[in-house]
Parts: structure tokens; sequence; C-alpha cells
């Protein structure tokens, strides 16, 4: 990316900056140094983006929101999303431990 952004600045008459998406020092999120957080914007709209973070970015016209982790006084919380396609692991697990409760129960009465 570094490399890209000399290149067009040898290239072409505006000065281009690489930027990170997702800051690597905001008070609410913390963003990664890898290719994936990383674009070449130019010096003047780098410099007005400065260190600000929007919750969602749009790439090829959709909206893409992230995952935003929010911390209690207990522990972190994730906020969990789930594919609609794939089941809820968690309910999932509780019907399979109601099934076992049962099927203990069951074989409890008739030992006793």
């Amino acid at each position: 990316m570094y490399i890209k952004a000399q290149y067009m600045n040898l290239s072409s008459h505006k000065k281009y900056e690489v930027d990170h998406i997702i800051p690597l020092y905001h008070p609410d999120v913390c963003g990664l140094h890898c290719v994936s957080n990383l674009q070449i914007l130019d010096k003047a709209t780098n410099q007005a983006k400065g260190n600000k973070f929007a919750p969602y970015r749009e790439k090829n016209g959709r909206k893409y929101s992230y995952t935003v982790v929010t911390f209690t006084k207990k522990s972190p919380k994730i906020k969990k999303t789930y594919n609609r396609t794939k089941k809820n692991p968690l309910k999932l697990a509780k019907k399979k431990a109601n099934s076992i409760k049962k099927k203990l129960n069951y074989y409890n009465k008739k030992k006793g």
C-alpha cells in the first residue's frame, strides 16, 4: 500500500497518503496495522478525516457495520451477531441441556 501511494504521488500532481480505516489510537476502538485496514486517500481528505471513526463503512454501495465491544465493570461484553442462515449456537446448547435433564429425571424416577 505504501509503495502504491508513493507511485501515485510520483505519477500525479496530488499528494496521496495511506490511511487507517479504523484508527490505531481512538478512545472507542483500536484498529490494526494490516492491509484490510488501510486505504489510500489524498492528503487533504486524510487530514480532514483525522482520527475520526464511523461505525460503518461503505463498500460497493453497501454499508458494512463493525462489531463494537462494550465494557462493563465485571467483564467485557461483545455484541453477538449471528448469521440468519445458521442456527443460534446458544439456543442449540440450551435445548441439548434440557433434553439431557429430562432423560436424567426419567431414569431417576424409573429407579426410585
